[in-house]
Parts: C-alpha cells; structure tokens; sequence
C-alpha cells in the first residue's frame, strides 16, 4: 500500500503537478481578488457619445430595391452605469413598415437590459426604425477569458498525464496512446497562447484597479500556461523517447513547437479554436496553406510561428536540460 502511494507521489513530483496546482490557484486567487475589487470600487465610467452615418445601398432583398439606408448610431455609458446604444435606420424610397412598437426588459446577472424597438411610415417614400437598448452593464468580468484559456491549457497536460499512465500500465500497447496524444497535439498550442494576452492590456479601460496588479495577474497566468506546456511536452518526449529513441524524440520536440507557435498564430490573428480541427478541417486547413504556400504575401505567419516556436524552445530547454545537468555528478 505505502509502495503503490510512493510510486504515485513520485510520479505526480516528476510531472510536476505541485507547482503547476499552486501556480494555478494563484492565477485564480488573483481574478477573484479583481472580481471582488471591481464589484467594491467600479463608479462607472462617463463615455463621450460616439456618433457615426453611413449611407449606403440597400443590399438585402433584391439590388436596388429599397434604395438608399441612411444609418446613424450613438452610444454612451453615463455615470450610473448604464449603456445606451441608439440606431436610426431610414430606409427609401418605397420600404413600407406598418406602425409598430415594442420594448422589453430581461433582468441577468449583469443587471436589466431594456429594449425598445419602433418603426413607422414618414410620407409616401420614407420608412424609420429606431432602436434604442438600454444595459446596466458590469465591468467586473472583463478578463474572464483568462480563466477558460487556462481551462484550455489544462487540457493537454491532463492529457499527458493519461498518456504516461497508460504507458506504466501497458507499456508495450503503443496503440493506447493514440487518443490521448491527439488531443494533447490539439490543444498543446493553448498552454503557451496565454502568453499573447498581454494583448488585452493595451485595451484596458480605465479602471480603479491600478496596472500594476492586472500586469501581476496576466504574468501569473502566462507563467502557468508555460508551466503547463513544458511538462506535458516533456511527458510527451519521454513517451516518443521510449518508443523511438532520444534523437526522435528531440525532433518531436522541435516540430511540436513548431506547431505550437503555428497554432498560436492560428488562434490569435484568424481566431480558429482547437476544436475547429474536428468540426471545420477543410476551412481551418484552407486557410493555413493559403499562408503557408504565399509567405511573402503574409509575413506574420511565418513571424509569430518562428517567434513562438523559439520562446517555447528557449523555455523547454531552460526547464529541462539546464536542471539534468545540475543534477549530474
């Protein structure tokens, strides 16, 4: 009983979970502590109204047939908190809307978004819908991303930890791993893209959490991503090393990088998920061969991969190699 619970802490020590269970507590005692600020200290935040028009033709229906739509749009966050979002549609000539009139109101977590809705006639050859949305809106869950990301990074490090399992248990049953090494290929990407949310800082709104703390928070869930990406890839190397080979094994090593930063460009600038691999192959492979066979004509697919597949292979060799070496006589 005391050996079988030895082998198994010594097999949870070696992947790592330890650190990477802290880390991840962390990352989330951090977005609870800004939730729970947020919902303290957020007054709102007055907006200047924005105000744009468009005219352009009218393409539903047949060309040409309800003419020219004229659009015009205002919307401004006042001192309580509440949003407002105006649109005027004027369609002519010859779109003819009967009076009509509606509005409701549907109370969420977030508060009660009201919305009312009227269209009339205006003479002979003018039509006019106005929309006019009322939110009580809540800034408090602005970084919630955060958290699904690092769901997602979980994913292919859960998965590693199934694949070497199953290698303890039937070593000689390569075939087993097959499953759970597709998915750890899917969504290996996603551990490391966390690290391009830095992104969102530069969007931030002005807020009474100071930057430093949301700088401090993104860090530490980037440092968990990472975590997460470099144990599951070791476990992985271990699996393919066994099987194949330690100079295999290191070409796993780069080419999964590889396919990692790939998979961060993917997911970043044409916004594809891991999942879209399953449910839209053709669309997702279309458009990575369209880049792939024109480079020139798209030079941040080639960047961001090379960039990422780098960093990822600086990280993995940092936590790898350099303590082996370390632990050497």
């Amino acid at each position: 009983m005391f050996d079988r619970l030895n082998r198994f802490h010594q097999f949870l020590a070696w992947q790592a979970l330890y650190p990477v269970i802290l880390s991840t507590l962390l990352a989330i005692s951090l977005f609870a502590g800004r939730v729970y600020l947020m919902e303290r200290l957020d007054t709102g935040q007055p907006i200047t109204p924005e105000v744009s028009e468009e005219h352009h033709p009218q393409k539903a229906g047949r060309p040409g047939r309800f003419g020219l739509m004229s659009l015009s749009v205002s919307s401004w966050i006042d001192e309580s908190e509440r949003s407002f979002v105006r649109s005027l549609v004027e369609l002519s000539p010859g779109h003819i809307l009967k009076p009509r009139s509606q509005s409701y109101e549907k109370p969420s977590k977030f508060g009660a978004v009201k919305v009312s809705l009227d269209s009339r006639e205006i003479g002979d050859q003018r039509a006019l819908v106005q929309i006019l949305a009322e939110l009580s809106i809540s800034r408090t869950l602005t970084y919630a991303f955060l958290v699904w990301n690092l769901f997602l990074a979980w994913v292919p490090y859960l998965s590693g930890l199934w694949a070497a399992s199953l290698h303890q248990r039937y070593p000689a049953r390569w075939w087993m791993l097959m499953i759970p090494g597709a998915l750890w290929l899917s969504f290996f990407p996603n551990a490391p893209y966390i690290v391009t949310d830095f992104l969102h800082l530069q969007e931030r709104e002005r807020a009474p959490i100071p930057l430093w703390y949301d700088i401090g928070m993104f860090t530490v869930f980037a440092w968990t991503g990472l975590l997460l990406a470099v144990f599951s890839l070791r476990t992985m190397q271990t699996l393919v090393k066994s099987f194949l080979g330690s100079a295999a094994s290191w070409l796993f090593v780069i080419g999964s990088l590889g396919l990692s930063g790939l998979g961060i460009y993917i997911g970043r600038f044409l916004r594809w998920n891991s999942w879209d691999l399953l449910l839209h192959p053709h669309s997702v492979l279309a458009d990575v061969i369209i880049r792939l066979a024109n480079p020139w004509n798209h030079p941040g697919t080639l960047g961001v991969t090379f960039l990422f597949g780098a960093f990822l292979l600086v990280c993995y060799l940092t936590f790898t190699i350099i303590p082996s070496q370390e632990n050497s006589p």
